[in-house]
């Protein structure tokens, strides 16, 4: 049986169906009315009819079911011929392909970084209890929290369990090998039970291990066992020198633990001296989990309560405090919510051109294949039957784009597990999971429906044509050109849009380029070392003499120029303090003046060649027996003294211990302490023999001529002391870079988007311009043989793509204006209507448009006239 035949046997079984459905009802109505005529209950006599009824009704689903059966096969059908018809058109099938693989690529690979940090719960049990605890001030963003606010919480909180809290340290492995230097942390012993984690091998700290003399146990990375100790078993129980205290291992890490931090040993957290009562030193990260049937509304009102008790207890500590608790993975992610969205968002544009693409492609492909649809509908074949037709060629080809699509998201995930890329998604842990293939599928699906949608209605509708009318394809070839003049118009919007936004993140990255550091950061090579409790305890005599040894030696080191120090580095951001200005009164108790702190050696502004705008620098004789005395930057004298001379005045520094004063003895020029991109802050610089920080990092000036000199630096540190380990050797070049990471990273992928836009974009004006100059050769060789000049035939088609890209660019300017301000959050230095931005996009998707419109125009200017007049 034919195809049409079947169409049609199928159409008369529909119409048997719905005379046979009244036929049944009237049947059931008057064998129920005989039942109770005959003496039944009502419900007994509907109850039998239906029974009678319930029989017919399967020999009816019999019929649907074959019904069925046929459509399948007719599917089948049609999927054999769209194959076949793709087979013979195989340029056409490759382009399709690509063009949308490229765009469901695109669309994968970012949803699949969306569904591991936004979507995906984090891979700790019952991941939507955790939560994040942290203190807000009035004026300020949420902090860590204090370790005795902690402490309290912990006591009196009712609505949290496991809460937990760690701060950042530093382990410097010393167990026979060369000095190693790891990112850890101290954590308390709730942290891992609230994040129900079990070790791989061994066991968790233990509630008596947070007490000091207890302490001397450390849990280890199943990174650093397979590193450092070649995976070996017998690890668990090894005594090992971290930070010259013997330490023992008690436990291994499970492989893929990956926690907020990256961590690679953790220790007990201890509250030694005057830690378990300060109340200002926010240095706590806190995690807790919420008790069964608690939601995060309640957890928070409760510890408002908790809150307002200790600003009772503690009055006028720590002003304006409150706890906050917000659910863990929001929290985390929050940083990389609006890029990725904005990714999503663009690479969705790229996606709609790709379609817009193919769907102008298939208009053509269609109106090549005009005289066949004319043949099968002479034959009978009705429009619906030349829709799903074509819908299931676009089907397939979405199927096939989709699959493409999928091996290159696959490709685009490798660069995402490799720096600096995996730390941007943390411990989400991307991959391509059963979410990822449904989205891919889904889009597969939906690409396929909306590039041949259009098309096919439109092919159908045009093969109402006869056979014998078959040579008049003008009309037929206008109602295309319109239609993939429309494409292309959206092409050029969507195009323009994008590149808008590439083009702002271009120029506001430039921007955060071009500011001054305040610093010369040429030929400057930047080393941390961290100094050991137990070795050389906090602000003690040997402390102060091994770093004076350490900077003497590195000052002696051929291809040296000079040597600083600094407790955290330039650009890298660090401590603040909230001060007071002695002698005059606070403003607002509940919004203290906060300021940048950092601890500095002598030789570090000369090394890093910063400017002195009034007073001294700090010398040999400013030790710790000597009057305290410190230095402001610029920003902090024009804020706190605008019309007055701060030299010789004095300020007290309120969050690291006992209240510390000292005396201002000089101004220096701005540094960007911070990330290029924030404002600089009010800053001022403490000695470091009058007020250490564990924390050093030595700065080096090199000889520009010099080679070869780490060697001898790190020797020269380790003839102080050999165990000494070193971490973090980069240049200021390098630690830019690391500061910019996000944002160029954020800039490259949106670039690369754009610049696919604009090829798309590009191919669809030359399509569309190629197609009509198909359509018109035999006018363009008529003209030509006329005596029409290149020049004459050349202008009206170069003038259809021109005028196409102007209503393009007139659109996607519209659009830019009201999207783009999506965009002021990722932006420095320049506003979101930058018109520099805009301008410059116009003038290059214009010239790209020109040059796809010119090599069509040029072809047709040099067709043969005596083979245009023979063309058909």
């Amino acid at each position: 049986m034919s195809l049409f035949a079947r169409l049609k046997a199928m159409i008369h079984r529909d119409r048997l169906d719905r005379d046979l459905d009244q036929e049944l009802r009237s049947h059931l109505e008057m064998r129920a009315a005989d039942n109770v005529a005959a003496g039944m209950a009502p419900t007994e006599a509907r109850y039998d009819a239906q029974r009678r009824f319930g029989n017919t009704t399967l020999m009816k689903e019999d019929t649907r079911a074959t019904d069925i059966i046929g459509w399948l096969d007719t599917a089948a059908c049609d999927l054999r011929y769209a194959l076949r018809t793709l087979r013979r058109s195989p340029g056409f099938t490759v382009i399709a392909i690509l063009t949308l693989a490229l765009g469901i690529g695109a669309n994968t690979t970012i949803f699949s970084v969306i569904n591991a940090v936004l979507l995906r719960p984090l891979p700790y049990p019952n991941a939507k209890q955790l939560v994040r605890v942290e203190e807000r001030h009035e004026g300020w963003t949420a902090t860590g929290i204090s370790y005795a606010n902690f402490l309290d919480l912990k006591n009196n909180s009712q609505s949290l369990s496991d809460v937990s809290a760690m701060r950042w340290w530093t382990a410097n492995i010393a167990d026979g090998g060369e000095p190693e230097s790891v990112q850890s942390a101290l954590v308390s012993a709730e942290y891992f039970s609230a994040l129900g984690i079990q070790p791989f091998l061994g066991r968790v700290f233990t509630a008596e291990e947070d007490q000091s003399g207890k302490d001397n146990v450390i849990l280890i990375a199943h990174g650093l066992w397979q590193r450092r100790y070649g995976s070996n078993p017998q690890a668990v129980g090894r005594k090992i020198k971290v930070n010259d205290e013997l330490r023992t291992i008690v436990g291994v890490m499970p492989p893929g633990f990956r926690e907020p931090f990256h961590c690679e040993i953790w220790a007990p957290l201890v509250a030694n001296g005057e830690l378990a009562t300060n109340r200002r030193s926010h240095l706590l990260f806190s995690v807790a989990r919420l008790k069964p049937g608690i939601s995060l509304n309640q957890a928070n009102a409760e510890m408002q309560l908790v809150s307002n008790r200790i600003q009772a207890q503690n009055s006028g500590i720590d002003p304006g405090f409150t706890f906050s608790a917000a659910d863990f993975q929001e929290r985390s992610a929050a940083p990389l919510r609006t890029p990725l969205l904005v990714l999503f968002c663009a690479a969705g544009c790229v996606l709609l051109i790709a379609c817009t693409n193919l769907a102008s492609l298939l208009l053509a492909r269609g109106a090549a294949r005009n005289k066949e649809f004319a043949i099968r509908v002479s034959l009978g074949a009705p429009r619906s039957r030349l829709v799903r037709q074509l819908l299931t060629e676009s089907l397939l080809l979405g199927g096939l784009g989709g699959a493409v699509g999928f091996i290159l998201a696959f490709w685009c995930l490798a660069l995402v597990k490799e720096p600096p890329l995996n730390e941007l998604v943390g411990y989400a842990g991307v991959s391509l999971d059963m979410r990822v293939l449904l989205f891919s599928v889904g889009v597969s699906l939906v690409t396929g429906i909306l590039c041949g949608l259009v098309p096919a209605f439109h092919s159908a509708r045009g093969s109402t044509i006869t056979a014998a009318q078959l040579h008049g394809r003008a009309t037929a070839g206008i109602r295309n050109v319109r239609l993939r003049s429309f494409f292309v118009v959206s092409e050029v919007a969507l195009a323009f849009v994008l590149l808008v936004g590439a083009g702002l993140l271009i120029h506001s990255f430039g921007a955060i380029l071009r500011q001054p550091l305040g610093f010369n950061p040429d030929n400057v090579l930047t080393m941390q070392l961290f100094l050991s409790e137990a070795r050389y305890p906090s602000d003690s005599p040997q402390a102060k003499q091994y770093l004076h040894r350490v900077l003497e030696k590195l000052e002696s080191v051929r291809g040296v120029q000079s040597v600083g120090m600094i407790d955290a580095l330039p650009l890298t951001g660090g401590a603040s303090t909230d001060i007071e200005i002695v002698g005059r009164p606070i403003p607002d108790p509940n919004n203290e003046p906060e300021v940048d702190i950092r601890i500095v050696s002598p030789g570090f502004f000369r090394t890093l060649e910063i400017p002195l705008r009034a007073g001294r620098w700090f010398t040999e004789r400013d030790t710790s027996e000597a009057p305290r005395v410190m230095i402001i930057n610029e920003t902090m004298a024009r804020q706190f003294w605008p019309n007055e001379n701060p030299i010789g005045r004095r300020v007290t520094m309120k969050d690291w211990g006992p209240p510390l004063t000292g005396e201002i003895i000089g101004i220096a020029a701005d540094v960007r302490l911070d990330s290029p991109a924030a404002p600089i802050a009010p800053a001022l610089y403490w000695p470091y023999p009058q007020f250490l920080n564990p924390f050093s990092s030595i700065i080096v000036r090199l000889d520009p001529q010099a080679r070869l000199v780490l060697p001898d630096i790190k020797s020269a540190i380790w003839s102080v002391d050999k165990e000494q380990s070193i971490a973090s050797i980069q240049t200021f070049d390098d630690i830019l870079a690391d500061t910019l990471t996000t944002r160029r990273i954020n800039m490259s992928i949106l670039a690369t988007l754009a610049a696919l836009a604009l090829l798309l974009a590009s191919l669809g004006i030359y399509g569309v311009l190629a197609n009509s100059v198909a359509q018109r050769t035999q006018e363009i060789g008529v003209r030509l043989a006329l005596g029409a000049r290149p020049g004459q035939v050349l202008a009206p088609v170069v003038g259809q793509g021109f005028r196409l890209t102007m209503i393009g660019l007139a659109l996607g300017f519209a659009v830019a204006l009201a999207v783009s301000r999506l965009l002021t959050g990722l932006l420095f230095g320049i506003k979101a209507t930058d018109p520099l931005t805009f301008l410059a996009v116009a003038a290059l998707l214009t010239l790209v448009s020109l040059a796809a419109c010119y090599i069509p125009a040029r072809r047709a200017t040099r067709v043969d006239p005596i083979v245009a007049l023979r063309y058909e």
